[in-house]
């Protein structure tokens, strides 16, 4: 128990100490090179970032991301065969997608703010976060065409109650395709369930659903924890120092 307490305390340090993204994590705020199958693995979307003349922000700066951009010609859906001739190409930049096995349909993410945030961070201010709402969220594209595109503020029911990271609001908790390849199911990070069609990108229905962001949750629990071990912790400290005083 003498033990316990300091190393509860340095991991309570430790803990609040953290940046609001966690720092073994990639910086999701510059594009990156990357790939996505589609649900059936058929096919595959590959996403070439645009350069940059940062080294710190080289887009290529895994080896996945070297292996793609050494491999594919351009960004767009090929087979996920070995082939190289896309099925379409991309003009376009998405920070994530999410592509059909129709081959012809995909969602992506036109904001980085569905990053992997183990904290959240104290609100941006007023300009950054209003500027942010109206800036585009999701975009519905067929064959590489942007069918229809939505901003934060047309998906969320909330927008005051968004956590924010360092840099961004965080409105995107997650999404998927279905399995018959007809609808997009996104989550949103104040707790909203949006369904649309994903030949139109219309909404189809929406409700209130879920926690939003899951990792969040856990990590506001695991600080709910910690304190309850150094409360515990304490109170048996003072429990022994009472007892030792009374024996002398």
């Amino acid at each position: 128990m003498k033990r316990a307490l300091p190393i509860a305390l340095a991991l309570l340090g430790t803990l609040a100490a953290r940046p609001a993204r966690a720092a073994d994590l990639p910086d999701p705020t510059h594009p990156v090179t990357y790939s996505t199958p589609s649900p059936d693995g058929k096919l595959l979307f590959v996403m070439l970032a645009p350069p940059s003349d940062d080294p710190a922000k080289n887009p290529d700066n895994t080896d996945e991301g070297k292996a793609l951009r050494k491999k594919y010609p351009t960004s767009g859906l090929y087979r996920n065969d070995g082939s190289t001739t896309p099925l379409w190409t991309a003009d376009w930049y998405a920070y994530g997608v999410y592509p059909a096995d129709d081959g012809v349909h995909l969602v992506r993410e036109d904001s980085p703010a569905r990053m992997l945030s183990s904290f959240v961070a104290k609100r941006l201010p007023e300009e950054t976060v209003r500027k942010q709402l109206d800036g585009p969220a999701l975009s519905f594209v067929a064959d590489g065409k942007v069918l229809k595109t939505y901003t934060v503020r047309e998906l969320v029911a909330k927008p005051d109650e968004l956590p924010n990271s360092v840099t961004h609001v965080l409105w995107m908790a997650g999404g998927m395709v279905t399995r018959d390849g007809k609808r997009f199911v996104l989550l949103t990070q104040d707790a909203q369930q949006i369904v649309f069609d994903l030949a139109t990108g219309d909404i189809v229905s929406r409700k209130a659903a879920g926690l939003g962001n899951v990792q969040v949750w856990v990590a506001r629990g695991l600080m709910a924890f910690v304190a309850l071990f150094l409360a515990a912790a304490f109170a048996r400290w003072l429990y022994f120092a009472r007892k030792g005083t009374a024996g002398v």
